[in-house]
């Protein structure tokens, strides 16, 4: 099933927002509202996807990122998308890369550790904290798995 999130990432097919990016080329992302919401919202506020509470209870919530608000007020229909400009997301890469590890839950290919680091920076800026924090341990234990290597073979 992950196979099957990952040919959704910037997949314009069934897309209801497409993300414009501040890079040079003012690049498109398309996106799926329902499974990024759905992978933000168990993340960033900890909400069992068994709950019964509304959208708006939990976007209520003092501590809900700008980013996931914007995500949820996207009203769409099947022939319309909607789109968002994202003024602190620089990099498309790292951006395709945050979007398949919401979708997928999991990087699908290898990332060095510098690809990676861009991809908790828009996190960083997006104020996606349980996500940067998480992408942030990902870095260390790499990092931690490169030092013990290198110390091994001295």
């Amino acid at each position: 099933m992950t196979e099957d999130y990952f040919s959704l990432v910037n997949n314009p097919d069934g897309s209801d927002v497409c993300f414009l990016l501040n890079d040079q080329h003012r690049t498109k992302v398309y996106g799926h509202r329902a499974l990024i919401l759905f992978r933000l919202i168990q993340r960033e506020l900890y909400v069992d996807a068994n709950e019964n509470m509304s959208l708006g209870t939990i976007l209520s919530q003092s501590s809900t990122p700008d980013f996931i608000r914007r995500v949820s007020s996207v009203v769409a229909s099947p022939t319309t998308q909607v789109s968002l400009h994202l003024g602190d997301v620089h990099c498309a890469s790292a951006f395709l890369s945050l979007l398949e590890f919401l979708y997928c839950d999991r990087f699908m290919k290898p990332l060095s550790c510098q690809e990676i680091k861009k991809v908790a920076e828009i996190c960083g800026n997006l104020k996606l904290t349980k996500t940067y924090q998480l992408l942030r341990r990902h870095l260390d234990y790499a990092k931690a798995n490169i030092q013990a290597k290198v110390l091994r073979e001295l």
